[in-house]
């Protein structure tokens, strides 16, 4: 069996189902048809150790974006352009690391905020210093990967090495000094890699590398 099939069957075991036919794992079916399904099930999930902690994190790592309002709404949003996807909800931190304003003001140049849907790899807030086990990964990628072909963003925007690793499913990809602005394109959507801002509050001097990153994405919007 191939890996990515493999992959899949394991996605299916553990969302509970117990037949998976050949045709499911070799088309390219999803898990959820809806986002309010998916978020309904997010809400809900119990699939990992996270969930013993989890709370309405995710949600106030945006508190600060006008574009929180397409996070919150459990209804598919009209038109998305940009997806906008980070590893994890932090425990206290919110998504900008201190940048909000200037990522605010970066992408209104991109596109209308309605245009703009950010999520997460990982669903739910990870304590400090806690490590992200395959094993959480592995349960939680599925959630992302429908919500992107529910969405159908014209681009993906992966912020940070990790989960730029996972949503490409390439751990041999290059580091972000030389991986950020580079395009991928599949199924008709483009990936474009950047640095996650947590990462750029610490390190001033990508902030500049991080804005061309976004003058890319604005030419394939």
């Amino acid at each position: 069996m191939q890996s990515s099939q493999l992959r899949r069957l394991l996605y299916y075991k553990a969302f509970g189902y117990r037949y998976v036919g050949a045709e499911i794992l070799s088309g390219g079916a999803r898990f959820f048809k809806a986002l309010d399904t998916l978020k309904s099930a997010t809400a809900e999930c119990n699939l990992c150790e996270l969930a013993k902690t989890r709370t309405k994190g995710s949600e106030q790592n945006f508190k600060n974006f006008k574009t929180i309002k397409n996070f919150k709404n459990s209804k598919t949003p009209a038109n998305v352009k940009l997806m906008i996807v980070a590893l994890a909800p932090g425990a206290n931190e919110g998504f900008g690391g201190g940048l909000e304003a200037e990522i605010e003001a970066a992408l209104d140049q991109i596109c209308a905020p309605e245009e703009i849907y950010f999520s997460f790899l990982i669903r739910c807030a990870v304590p400090q210093n806690r490590r992200i086990s395959s094993e959480i990964i592995l349960k939680c990628a599925p959630y992302l990967t429908d919500e992107i072909k529910i969405l159908k963003p014209k681009v993906v925007l992966c912020l940070g090495e990790l989960c730029c690793k996972i949503v490409l499913r390439n751990g041999d990809l290059a580091g972000m000094d030389a991986l950020h602005g580079s395009v991928f394109n599949e199924g008709g959507i483009s990936f474009v890699p950047s640095f996650d801002p947590a990462f750029i509050a610490q390190n001033p001097s990508k902030a500049e590398l991080f804005k061309e990153d976004l003058q890319k994405i604005k030419e394939l919007l």
